[in-house]
């Protein structure tokens, strides 16, 4: 069971266009707020995604859908190999496949990365048929924001660039980094 939430998913709110850079930046920040204090609960959303997220009205985005989110220091329920997510904004060691002790907080930090390229390119950073979609999350960088949308700060961009780092090691380590960064 939960609350009703008014608003409009981002998913919606992307398809009109992109969004401008700082409130962007805004949406994705209060976001990694929510995120960071889910990880200090042990928990690990593993699907975020515009369509997860509703902003309300004030203008206040709300995290949604914790159907496939797991407790970082339970028995591991889900299989090894076992693909779950969304491959548009999964993680590369999530679309991998990779066994669940390799995914962390670093996991959920490329997603909201995906969220905030959603929210200044208006489409997800790789589309098409689900196997191409997780070769390109694997080996092929995006579409950059700032190559079609030269008011995107340098800044901001280099903040999306590390949120979306395929190696773990040149990501962001936890939401709390990110929302420090976008500060």
């Amino acid at each position: 069971v939960q609350d009703i939430v008014e608003g409009e998913s981002l998913d919606d709110l992307r398809k009109r266009g992109p969004l401008d850079p700082r409130e962007a930046a805004r949406i994705v920040r209060e976001i990694a707020d929510a995120v960071a204090a889910v990880h200090r609960e042990g928990i690990l959303h593993r699907d975020l995604k515009p369509a997860n997220v509703i902003l309300q009205p004030s203008g206040e985005p709300i995290l949604l859908d914790f159907g496939i989110a797991r407790d970082l220091d339970a028995q591991r329920l889900t299989q090894t190999g076992a693909l779950l997510g969304t491959p548009a904004y999964m993680a590369p060691e999530q679309a991998a496949g990779e066994h669940p002790d390799v995914l962390g907080p670093h996991t959920d930090v490329y997603g909201l990365g995906a969220i905030l390229y959603v929210l200044l390119r208006g489409e997800a950073p790789f589309s098409g048929g689900q196997f191409a979609v997780i070769k390109a999350v694997l080996t092929d960088e995006p579409v950059w924001p700032s190559s079609e949308r030269s008011e995107i700060p340098p800044d901001l961009e280099a903040v999306l660039r590390v949120a979306m780092a395929k190696d773990i090691s040149q990501r962001y380590p936890t939401a709390e980094a990110l929302r420090e960064e976008l500060d």
